[in-house]
């Protein structure tokens, strides 16, 4: 393809971009006319831009050259390119085609990158293309793969590297993930090359899995330097003509989507912690055989990388050490001063963390018979829980009951009473899934808060086998549950831990914690009840802080305006995250509490709460119908305000279908037996369920 042609493409694209989706066949119709060919490029480009973004830069003509590349490769190989013969061709890199060639004067292999012909007329790609070749003139580093010689020949402008024999990373990596080992020893030598690289004033901005070969020996090499980016303190030496070299245009967005730091797929500035981040992302992807970021379409992974956090590495991969994992983790935080700040500190972590997996000293591990390491509020100490309770089946001996008492705040800040309160009341609802263990309600319990009770009166007094205590210590981001869980028969202690963790961490490891609880209790759930097990009903840890505060305030006898202290937290809840079912059925229980408690002082009529009740109930219900909270409040919607009995019967049935240990569903369909049907025995069963 000849660049006059390239160009003509490139032009009937562009002015495709200016008209709506709609209208583009049509357009193309008249603009293509009987050139099949042109038309078809030019759909596939239009195709690459909307998958990609449009603001990922020249996502559609990096695509679409890629697509034509193959046209030139059969005009290519066993063509002479100045010293060198072009003998196959081993991929594209971020500026250009890459073939495997021979240098005719010396008789050793070279990789040799060629600027596609279609580019050669693009004068930023040209200067950004001979940048590259600075760039990595300017390294000398084992991990680094070494520059030969930079030309231009009949208009075609060439780069001569060091042929690297083996594998890129990317292609070990299809056969899953790498033992921690392997992890490590890569991270060192990567992070080696990036730490000489970024002493040297090179930003590399795509680190990626794809730019990292093997050697069958497991010796590392970082390739393609074709989107570094230079800093001012080097670029003097780099460019001895005194021109500056190629930059980039702010909020021009560059590198591959998926390996991005956030502040790379922003369009802001980089340094040398965006090349950590994709690092870690590397990483996170050698331990777990995934990426940590990844969507439908560019902007959606994007949008991950800039929002969402990475899933826990346990899930997918208990042999990895606890270490490694916080490794990865500091790598990836959003905020570029949360990371690393610098190669070097990355990689004498990683070698540390080598030292130590040789000498045998301090490598916490996940073990699949059971250590798991958590990060989490609610889910954490259920594991904790939920081990503990296996650990009396490994001796025979099958516990069926079980008290979490509410957790003990030790921040020194009253306000934060609601975290131990919450993460508590959490446990007891995840442990209620479970149909064949007994686990004492949330209301059974409030009078226990910060009361010291010897452990077996206290098991004689709520009739369990077990009792889990916590303690919970907060500072800003980040958290510390202390759990004891106790043999209420001798005053044994079965179990205890301290985790620190961020407070971020609960929704990366939900869905695989719960799923880990089931298999070690080894009780046999339902496909509905293994559902709610792993079921999360926000991924945001504000909306869910502030959710803890309403049930706090809810549940709290002691708090004056209580309920509308609850419906203010929930509403920031709802505000943070409009999708929040389990937020909108608390709201419609604090609308009807308002009316029936006969306790509270802010008591108000019935036609005011109860249309609110309903809004939120039904709401909660468009987003969840399987929410058994949300049919237990509107069941009582219809017994005290529509006097629709069979009615809220259904309701409170189903609500105890779905949530067989809810004691609220229970304690309102006692009521309704009771009150409005005369059903004593039955309602009183349901009373004391």
């Amino acid at each position: 393809m000849t660049p006059e042609r390239w160009q003509e493409i490139k032009d009937v694209f562009q002015s495709a971009l200016g008209h709506e989706p709609e209208q583009r066949s049509a357009w193309l119709d008249k603009a293509c006319s009987s050139d099949a060919e042109m038309r078809g490029k030019v759909e596939a480009m239009l195709q690459a831009h909307e998958e990609a973004g449009s603001f990922i830069e020249a996502s559609a003509v990096d695509v679409a050259a890629e697509l034509m590349a193959e046209e030139q490769t059969e005009v290519r190989i066993g063509r002479d390119i100045g010293p060198y013969r072009i003998l196959s061709r081993l991929g594209s890199g971020g500026m250009g085609e890459v073939y495997l060639a021979r240098d005719n004067r010396l008789g050793r292999q070279v990789a040799l990158k060629l600027l596609p012909d279609y580019f050669t007329t693009d004068g930023s790609r040209v200067k950004r293309f001979q940048q590259e070749a600075r760039a990595a003139s300017a390294i000398s580093h084992p991990n680094i793969a070494t520059l030969y010689d930079i030309g231009d020949v009949d208009s075609v402008s060439y780069i001569a590297m060091e042929y690297v024999q083996g594998e890129t990373l990317a292609a070990k990596m299809q056969a899953g993930s790498l033992d921690s080992t392997q992890v490590i020893d890569i991270g060192i030598q990567v992070a080696g090359a990036l730490k000489e690289a970024h002493r040297k004033g090179i930003i590399h901005r795509d680190i990626k899995s794809g730019n990292i070969m093997l050697t069958p020996d497991g010796h590392v090499k970082v390739v393609d330097f074709g989107l570094a980016r230079v800093t001012r303190t080097e670029e003097a030496a780099l460019d001895g003509d005194g021109v500056l070299p190629a930059t980039t245009e702010p909020g021009l967005v560059m590198g591959t989507v998926a390996y991005m730091s956030p502040e790379q797929a922003l369009g802001r500035a980089t340094d040398q912690r965006t090349d950590l981040f994709s690092l870690g992302i590397v990483m996170y992807e050698m331990t777990t055989g995934r990426l940590p970021f990844s969507g439908a379409s560019g902007s959606e992974t994007i949008d991950k990388i800039v929002h969402a956090q990475p899933e826990a590495i346990a899930r997918f991969n208990y042999s990895v050490p606890v270490q490694l994992e916080q490794i990865i983790r500091k790598c990836l935080e959003k905020e570029p001063e949360r990371r690393y700040q610098s190669a070097r500190d990355l990689l004498v972590d990683l070698k540390n963390l080598k030292r130590d997996q040789k000498t045998g000293t301090a490598v916490e591990r996940r073990i699949s018979r059971r250590r798991v390491v958590l990060a989490g509020l609610t889910i954490v100490t259920l594991a904790l829980a939920g081990g503990a309770l296996y650990s009396f089946k490994g001796r025979g001996e099958v516990i069926d009951s079980i008290a979490v008492l509410p957790f003990a705040n030790t921040s020194g800040d009253p306000n934060l009473d609601y975290l131990g309160d919450g993460i508590s009341e959490s446990i007891t609802n995840s442990l209620s899934v479970f149909p064949k263990l007994k686990v004492i309600a949330r209301v059974s319990l409030s009078n226990y808060r910060g009361r010291e009770s010897d452990p077996q009166a206290l098991g004689r007094e709520l009739g369990v086998r077990a009792l889990l205590t916590g303690q919970v210590l907060n500072r800003g981001e980040n958290i510390s549950i202390v759990v004891e869980l106790v043999d209420t028969r001798d005053n044994r202690r079965i179990w205890g831990e301290r985790y620190n963790r961020s407070i971020r961490d609960i929704f990366a490891v939900q869905e695989d914690i719960s799923q880990e609880i089931s298999e070690r209790l080894r009780l046999r759930l339902t496909g509905s009840e293994k559902q709610r097990l792993t079921k999360r009903y926000t991924d945001n840890t504000e909306a869910y802080q502030y959710y803890l505060k309403g049930r706090f305030y809810f549940n709290n006898t002691t708090v004056k305006d209580r309920y509308w202290k609850s419906i203010e937290n929930y509403n920031k809840a709802i505000q943070i995250d409009p999708n929040y079912a389990l937020a909108y059925s608390g709201l419609a229980d604090s609308y009807e509490l308002l009316t029936t408690d006969s306790n509270t002082n802010d008591r108000v009529p019935a036609t005011e709460s109860m249309p609110k009740e309903r809004t939120a109930a039904l709401k909660a219900l468009e987003l969840d119908d399987t929410l058994a909270e949300a049919h237990a409040s509107l069941g009582m919607i219809k017994v005290i305000y529509d006097w629709d009995f069979p009615g809220a019967e259904k309701e409170f049935e189903r609500a105890i279908e779905l949530n067989p240990g809810y004691p609220y569903a229970r304690g309102l369909y006692g009521y309704y037996l009771v009150i409005v049907w005369g059903r004593v025995d039955d309602g009183i069963a349901e009373l004391n369920r």
